[in-house]
């Protein structure tokens, strides 16, 4: 069995290093912070990453066990830049977790694996090639290349203030200031008829040098200028300092393999480039890159193999989601996107099903012509 450092504890790193522990393998897990600590995201946590954390046994009953700071999720608001909301309830259930309390439930489940968890700050990754048959860069957006920056901040509001049903829906705004990026107001607990959200804001860094504004104040403009964002700002009871943090979006012709190092999780730059969402991949390719070190026939065919099942796995879908990212960066785009959403309940459960992860991009053009077509028809 292999010798293997783990570089980054967060989903990726805690997802590989379980998996790989399990297998046999001896698993150094390092990360430069003592867990818990907290990371700085929107806190979702999809059905297709739930899907991946029952491959680490934890299944939403744990989930809502073990972690005491959680809101469950079942429906989505869209909102365009004309004011235009698209309302929709789902039958899959997702989280809301912070990730103070979501990374240290899988820190916690990989060291339970095997993991020998180790507090250092790795510098360079090559300097560890001498110690260990693999290294699995985790690093998140300090491993890739950063796509986008966004602001977050936790608001505590009465829950007697709220709309119906906003303790338990997502809420996403395309505003025209953020291009093809979006404000999001995400409910993450609810304790003492206090319901605290995740608020933030996030743009692509190419319209970020566009907007000629720094993140600080395009998410003062969200919390001035969306109806909602307004209204909640005006009822909170406690706001947390706004924290910034880079992404690392998908880009064309991402290198995942170099020698002994393997990329995944946001080191490989697999956040989604139209939700921003990054857990699910995250989680997935963690499991991905244990299951080629173990299968393939040789240590030589390792990174081959790694390159080659991440181009089959992501390469299409994230493409695609790279073109409808470009095609977001324009209000009438996203303005008509809306529209044909209240229209068609069948548009709004595709765009809805993309969103989620629940349909490939590469497929989802396809799926929304059918279902124009299909309620043109009706």
């Amino acid at each position: 069995m292999a010798r293997i450092a783990v570089v980054g504890a967060g989903p990726s790193g805690c997802s590989a290093g379980f998996h790989l522990a399990r297998s046999g393998h001896q698993v150094v897990l390092m990360d430069r912070a003592v867990f818990p600590r907290d990371k700085t995201c929107g806190d979702a946590v999809s059905f297709g990453a739930l899907q991946a954390l029952t491959a680490m046994g934890v299944y939403p009953a744990q989930l809502e066990a073990l972690c005491v700071e959680r809101a469950a999720f079942a429906g989505l608001k869209l909102g365009a830049p004309n004011g235009a909301v698209n309302a929709a309830r789902h039958t899959l259930r997702g989280y809301c977790v912070p990730r103070l309390v979501f990374d240290n439930l899988l820190h916690e489940r990989a060291v339970s694996a095997g993991c020998e968890p180790l507090q250092a700050h790795v510098k360079e990754l090559a300097a560890l090639e001498s110690a260990y048959d693999w290294v699995i860069d985790a690093r998140g957006t300090h491993g890739g290349t950063p796509t986008a920056i966004a602001m977050r901040s936790y608001w505590d509001v009465p829950t007697a203030a709220l709309d119906p049903g906003e303790g338990s829906d997502l809420q996403i705004y395309f505003e025209r200031y953020l291009g093809a990026g979006y404000g999001w107001i995400f409910p993450v607990n609810e304790v003492d008829g206090i319901t605290r959200f995740n608020v933030g804001v996030g743009i692509w860094l190419r319209d970020y040098d566009a907007a000629a504004a720094n993140v600080s104040t395009l998410m003062q403009r969200f919390s001035e200028v969306n109806r909602r964002a307004r209204a909640l700002s005006g009822h909170a009871v406690a706001k947390e300092r706004p924290r910034g943090f880079h992404l690392a979006g998908a880009q064309r012709g991402t290198r995942v393999a170099a020698g002994k190092q393997l990329r995944v999780g946001d080191a490989a730059n697999l956040v989604d480039p139209i939700s921003g969402e990054g857990i699910q991949n995250a989680l997935i390719s963690g499991m991905l890159v244990a299951d080629v070190i173990n299968s393939s026939v040789s240590a030589a065919d390792v990174p081959g193999n790694w390159q080659r099942l991440y181009e089959d796995h992501y390469a299409d879908h994230l493409r695609a989601g790279i073109r409808y990212n470009g095609l977001l960066r324009f209000n009438v785009v996203k303005n008509l996107l809306i529209w044909a959403m209240n229209r068609s309940e069948r548009v709004s459960e595709r765009v809805n099903a993309g969103i989620f992860d629940l349909v490939r991009y590469n497929d989802l053009g396809s799926s929304l012509v059918r279902s124009l077509r299909a309620s043109r028809r009706a």
